[in-house]
């Protein structure tokens, strides 16, 4: 594997990371909207 391989990689793997994590954190902010007597703040 070259180093630009590697990097295109590493590219390829910290996007899905952070994909990942906006979907979990949306879909939270979701929840929270649907039921917000169970969350943890209040958006008044």
């Amino acid at each position: 594997m070259t180093g630009l391989e590697a990097y295109k990689e590493h590219i390829q793997y910290s996007n899905n990371a952070f994909c990942k994590m906006v979907i979990r954190h949306a879909a939270i902010d979701k929840r929270f909207e649907a039921a917000p007597e169970m969350g943890a703040y209040s958006r008044e």
